[in-house]
């Protein structure tokens, strides 16, 4: 019952809170620091000349195992999930946590550069490929009787965790226009700091449970850990990059352009559509303080009277690891995790001033021996209204376990939230995840010297307002 009730409040309590795809957000021509997250070549030529995110906590789950049924849903029983009844032999499951918190960062146009720094906090969750009698056994634990004396295979199963700090910087600039052809590029430089990492990856492995004992007849994979030590001390470091590229096709020339410029009268030049490519999170963590990595090849034991074992840590569970294959285990004290590489490829088009239609993919580069985490892949198209001081989006997103979600973003006054599954909330529908984004950001239309001229050609709010300053004005 307690581990359900954690599970539970794991997969469903904390996406309440928070959620790391920020589809939506991340597309919009106002929210550069969360753009550049994306693809970091969004802070040349961004819509706002500074741009800073004061807070933001995203946080994503999903999964296929686990669900509210929608007969049954409260908010008071949020942690009283349920797993599936009709388990398929042959599917594979899955799950998936993402935690994002983006701490005070800013953005900053500069003629035809931009930059900025991003301090981040993340931390993710994935299995993949579970079998469903090892689901079975994970949910209800060894001692679910209905799967006892039978021989089960499982190979080329996955269950990993990391979590880390990182500072990083941008850089970006205009690097090709003329005629109605611009190309930005950019690049987000970020020195990581490890926090934890546990997981482990098998390729193959043949085992049986009894009432009193586990028999693993085969196991080839590798397990492993890194924790804080005593002293606080982390236990990785490392470096990562993201690097991108945008097209744009503009509207009117862009041959002798400069953003934030009286050379170009202060004014912007609108695009008919862009085409984005980024590639995300390459490099990865080295642990090697309070690390250990097992291998495990061709091994095999006998775990007798495992009812009575207590595992109450990763140091607990690996000496028991260590005491039961001992000779048959390879180990070393420090491995690399990286980082959850992929590749995005984002279609921004514009239908009328303030109404864009944008169609954003995620493919994750998953490493499976590795002990790096992944991202989950996703396809998401977003029609999206943009105003000088309000913003709405609607994503239709599609991930790799569930039918489409559909979410929302709304960002006024400085404050933005959304969700990219909130349906399930409205209407009578199980409950697989569910996620809220929220934040608090300060933006910065134009440059000191272009404000003026900003100010009296552009007020959609008040189209009045350039006849009252002319007035005012005599």
């Amino acid at each position: 019952m307690v581990k359900k009730s954690i599970l539970g409040a794991i997969l469903f309590l904390l996406p309440l809170v928070n959620i790391a795809q920020q589809i939506g957000l991340a597309n919009s021509n106002y929210s550069t620091t969360n753009a550049v997250i994306l693809n970091p070549s969004k802070s040349a030529d961004p819509k706002m000349n500074f741009d800073m995110t004061l807070l933001g906590f995203n946080f994503f789950a999903k999964n296929n195992y686990a669900l509210i049924p929608k007969d049954n849903f409260k908010l008071s029983e949020i942690a009283n999930v349920q797993p599936i009844e009709d388990f398929i032999e042959e599917k594979k499951y899955g799950f998936h946590l993402e935690l994002d918190v983006m701490l005070p960062s800013f953005s900053k146009a500069i003629n035809e550069y931009g930059f900025g720094t991003f301090v981040r906090a993340r931390a993710m969750v994935n299995g993949y490929n579970m079998p469903s009698h090892l689901m079975r056994f994970f949910w209800w634990g060894f001692g679910y009787q209905e799967q006892h004396d039978n021989q089960y295979q499982a190979g080329d199963f996955m269950i990993k965790s990391m979590s880390w700090l990182e500072v990083g910087a941008n850089a970006s600039r205009i690097a090709y226009q003329f005629n109605n052809h611009q190309v930005t590029a950019g690049v987000n430089v970020k020195r990581l700091f490890g926090i934890h990492n546990a997981g482990m990856y098998f390729s193959d492995s043949d085992y049986k449970v009894s009432d009193d004992s586990i028999n693993i007849y085969l196991l080839n994979g590798n397990f492993g850990y890194a924790m804080p030590n005593t002293a606080g001390e982390l236990p990785g470091k490392g470096w990562g990059m993201d690097i991108g590229f945008t097209y744009k096709r503009t509207i009117k020339p862009v041959n002798r352009y400069i953003p934030f410029n009286k050379f170009s009268s202060c004014e912007q030049r609108r695009y008919d559509y862009k085409i984005g490519v980024s590639f995300l999170d390459i490099g990865g963590i080295k642990f090697k303080n309070n690390a250990v990595n097992r291998t495990f090849d061709d091994a095999s034991t006998i775990w007798r009277d495992y009812r009575t074992t207590e595992l109450s840590s990763l140091e607990g569970f690996e000496d028991e690891i260590t005491s039961r294959f001992g000779d048959e285990l390879t180990s070393v004290n420090e491995f690399r995790a990286a980082l959850p590489t992929s590749i995005v490829l984002e279609i921004d088009k514009r239908f009328r001033n303030f109404f864009f239609l944008n169609t954003t993919g995620l493919l994750n580069i998953r490493r499976r021996s590795n002990l790096g985490v992944s991202r989950l892949g996703f396809f998401a198209l977003t029609p999206r209204f943009e105003f000088n001081k309000f913003e709405a989006a609607f994503p239709i997103t599609l991930y790799g376990y569930n039918p489409p979600s559909l979410g929302f973003m709304l960002k006024g006054g400085g404050f933005f939230i959304g969700s990219n599954n909130f349906i399930p909330f409205v209407l009578n529908m199980n409950v697989w995840g569910s996620d809220v984004y929220l934040g608090f950001k300060y933006s910065i239309a134009s440059n000191k010297s272009c404000k003026p001229m900003v100010e009296e050609r552009d007020n959609w709010w008040c189209p009045s307002c350039e006849n009252d300053k002319k007035k005012k004005r005599r």
